[in-house]
């Protein structure tokens, strides 16, 4: 089990990173600071796919983008999820300490 969720996380976050690479590249190619502005503050990246980036495959980056993050976040909660709970610790208590 958790082999398969590390396998889909790693998988996810290599999309997403591709995804989101592709996209800083294409915003550092319309001005410096859409580059910036994408490689610096969280989220910028997906507003400037849909309001400021014209390129005929940009629904397939931001897709990608967005559906690794999901996939990224449902599977790294999955495997924390599933993971076993430590053991109780043992003290020995005496009574007559």
């Amino acid at each position: 089990m958790y082999l398969l969720f590390n396998a889909l996380l790693a998988l996810s976050g290599l999309i997403s990173l591709a995804a989101g690479a592709v996209l800083v590249v294409m915003a550092f190619r319309q001005s410096v600071s859409q580059g910036l502005l994408c490689a610096v503050i969280p989220l910028y990246i997906v507003f400037f796919g849909l309001a400021k980036l014209n390129h005929p495959r940009r629904m397939y980056l931001l897709s990608a983008l967005v559906g690794g993050l999901m996939v990224f976040a449902t599977s790294w909660a999955g495997m924390n999820a599933t993971a076993p709970a430590p053991p109780e610790p043992e003290f020995d208590y005496d009574p007559d300490f």
